[in-house]
């Protein structure tokens, strides 16, 4: 009956092991995203030289801690999401510290790298 026992027993810790092993790869494992997304075409701008790169959503990889991605030319972390400049209409980074698709208020004063006018304001000649 010992025997029996001690087996059972081996069994029981066997079978929570394994729950516990499965529990724990179901709660810290993120879902991919849908393929249909990873394949959209999003445009990057580098930070230094202002040249805009079309790619796969998938092919961007994860950006840095700076929330910077790697430019596919250089390997360096210098591409960001780009905007267009409401003064001159060309595109240029977005704001450092700005989350994806949040832009800050119209009234802030973040300078055009390209026509040196705030980026978020209209010049009064370019006005319809």
């Amino acid at each position: 009956m010992d025997g029996k026992r001690t087996a059972i027993f081996a069994v029981l810790i066997v079978v929570v092991i394994v729950a516990a092993v499965i529990i724990v790869k179901r709660t810290t494992g993120k879902p991919a995203p849908p393929a249909q997304v990873m394949n959209q075409q999003v445009e990057k701008i580098d930070i230094k030289s202002l040249e805009v790169t079309t790619a796969r959503l998938g092919a961007w990889g994860a950006p840095n801690e700076s929330g910077l991605w790697k430019n596919p030319k250089t390997g360096e972390y210098t591409m960001a999401d780009a905007m267009k400049c409401a003064a001159c209409g060309k595109p240029i980074p977005v704001p450092e510290g700005t989350l994806p698709g949040m832009f800050p208020d119209p009234q802030t004063d973040y300078k055009c790298p390209r026509c040196g006018e705030n980026a978020f304001r209209r010049l009064p000649s370019r006005q319809p």
